[in-house]
């Protein structure tokens, strides 16, 4: 088994290798990822969310239970994401980030103009149903590619803010994911149940312009570095054995075409030993943390309705402004809690946002009843809405930082290899918080009412966040070398770039190698030369030569 940090590296890039080292990006090309990651979450999110106001009617109006059916239609595109996860990393290692772009955007273009058209596809009331299912659990796939993808790029591209990143992402996601009933609501009054979809369709395909950008981009940054590298090899050989150029290329192309090591796919790899060389008690403990803090999300937004008009007495159209004002400072808060994670680390951050989760869902609970009781219904009403606001702000401090403190926890280098595994556990975990929480929420509140529903889940976001700064605070959040280049002789920014200093031949040779070509394949850990033919030529004809160099 050959790991990327042991590849030879006179090999050719492997397929999934995604690009050249993304700290070299411009300012330009920053801002080509930045309108990649944002188009794609804001009309993802438009087109989960348009459907909120207006499909349990439709569903209804079929003569099937509305309510129970939008739930599974719901769930379906988590569970998809949750599910197809770990392929689509395996399909990132075999083909490519890019791909999964080209794959993942348009899937979710075409099924969301599936599900909009399903009542003209069929007159079956179960077929329209089915279709309804299909096209969502597609589009769960389409999504699940195309956010793997994105989060390792944007996570490569930003190694040192990407907690601004999120939380300017977390805006955009608040902002699609507060217009989706808005627009869907009046295109459905507009022009019936499909208009809404085709239009979120056309929204999602105006996003597709910024794949290719960024795909062209990482062509033009990839063909850069591989001429530069071939005009390293051909100096150093040249320079080393007094080869001419055309002989020193005609080596490097039959060491090139030799062994495994360019394969598509790199297949020596399973599935498991990369997922393996992430996962620790560290990431594990951190992943625990973004499941309970989706969870709180679903655990509360279930009930909230039920518990304002029956318990509150809100009238209906009161009762979106209040799910509003949750997203609203969820979103408002975001850039705020980035750069604050980004300065004062990204494990304290979550874990105090965790705990403060905990806490609201007591004081809106069992202490909302004693404030009701003491102060009248209206206090009670206030009292709960300005905790529900502070609830969308605390739920920015848990979930913003946990992609980076998940990266963070990952040993040694970060390969593109590792990224990519990260980033599937983080949307495994994430997607299982969204799926559990609504269930179990929703059989609990009618058996132990809305006061012990919220108490419950408190404590346990209390009691995961207590013991989390526990063993974090203990053992340490992170190990000293995460994402850190080592200094070593194979990497050092001080010596020559292509000619190697005098005393022992064969290794000043191989230093010289691997310190100019760490840096044109920066993304990857810190090189160890592997074997390579033209190599061992060398060192046998020194030793017969009996020449130092």
């Amino acid at each position: 088994m050959e790991s990327d940090e042991g590849r030879s590296l006179l090999s050719p890039k492997r397929h999934d290798d995604d690009g050249p080292d993304p700290s070299n990006l411009t300012w330009g090309e920053k801002a080509v990822v930045l309108a990649l990651m944002t188009s794609v979450s804001f009309s993802t999110n438009i087109t989960i969310s348009l459907v909120l106001p207006f499909l349990p009617q439709e569903i209804n109006s079929l003569g099937l239970p509305g309510q129970l059916l939008t739930g599974f239609v719901f769930a379906v595109f988590p569970f998809m994401i949750l599910v197809l996860s770990p392929l689509c990393n395996v399909l990132a290692r075999k083909l490519g980030r890019v791909p999964l772009l080209y794959a993942g955007v348009p899937l979710q273009a075409s099924c969301v103009v599936v599900f909009g058209m399903a009542t003209e596809f069929t007159k079956s009331p179960t077929g329209v149903v089915a279709l309804f299912l299909v096209s969502r659990a597609l589009q769960g796939f389409g999504a699940a590619m195309a956010n793997l993808a994105i989060f390792a790029i944007v996570a490569e591209s930003f190694p040192e803010s990407l907690g601004k990143v999120m939380g300017f992402n977390e805006v955009i996601i608040g902002v699609g994911f507060m217009t989706g009933p808005v627009l869907g609501s009046l295109l459905y009054s507009y022009g019936g149940f499909a208009l809404p979809f085709l239009a979120a369709s056309g929204v999602l395909t105006l996003s597709f312009p910024f794949v290719v950008a960024f795909h062209r981009q990482h062509e033009a940054k990839h063909e850069l570095e591989r001429e530069r590298e071939r005009e390293r090899q051909v100096a150093f050989y040249s320079a080393e054995e007094g080869l001419t150029p055309s002989s020193s290329q005609r080596e490097l192309g039959m060491v090139a075409g030799d062994g495994g090591a360019g394969k598509p796919g790199g297949g020596e790899e399973g599935f498991w030993a990369q997922v393996l060389e992430v996962v620790s008690w560290r990431l594990v403990l951190s992943a625990l943390v973004l499941l309970i803090g989706t969870g709180a999300f679903g655990w509360v937004e279930t009930i909230l309705s039920l518990h304002l008009q029956d318990d509150l007495g809100f009238q209906d159209k009161y009762i979106g402004m209040v799910f509003a004002v949750i997203n609203v400072t969820y979103s408002l808060c975001g850039p705020f809690v980035g750069a604050l994670a980004d300065k004062f680390g990204y494990k304290p951050i979550m874990i105090a946002g965790l705990a403060l989760t905990g806490v609201s869902f007591v004081m809106v609970g069992p202490v909302s009843d004693t404030v009701g009781r003491a102060f009248g219904r209206r206090d009670q009403v206030v009292y709960e809405v300005a905790l529900l606001a502070l609830f969308g702000a605390f739920q920015s401090l848990t979930m913003i930082p946990t992609l980076p403190a998940m990266k963070e926890c990952v040993p040694g280098t970060h390969s593109q290899h590792k990224i990519n595994t990260v980033v599937m556990i983080f949307n495994q975990f994430q997607n299982c918080g969204l799926m559990f929480s609504p269930p179990v929420t929703g059989a609990l509140a009618p058996a132990i009412g809305w006061a012990d529903t919220m108490a419950l889940y408190g404590g346990l976001c209390i009691a995961l966040a207590a013991a989390s700064a526990s063993f974090f605070g203990v053992y340490g959040g992170k190990l000293p070398q995460e994402g850190k280049l080592p200094r070593t002789a194979s990497y050092d920014a001080t010596a020559p770039l292509l000619v190697p200093s005098r005393g022992d031949p064969a290794q000043n040779s191989q230093n010289s190698i691997s310190g100019s070509f760490s840096r044109s394949h920066s993304l990857q850990s810190p090189v160890v030369m592997g074997y390579s033919p033209m190599e061992e030529r060398f060192r046998k004809r020194r030793e017969q030569g009996g020449d130092a160099g």
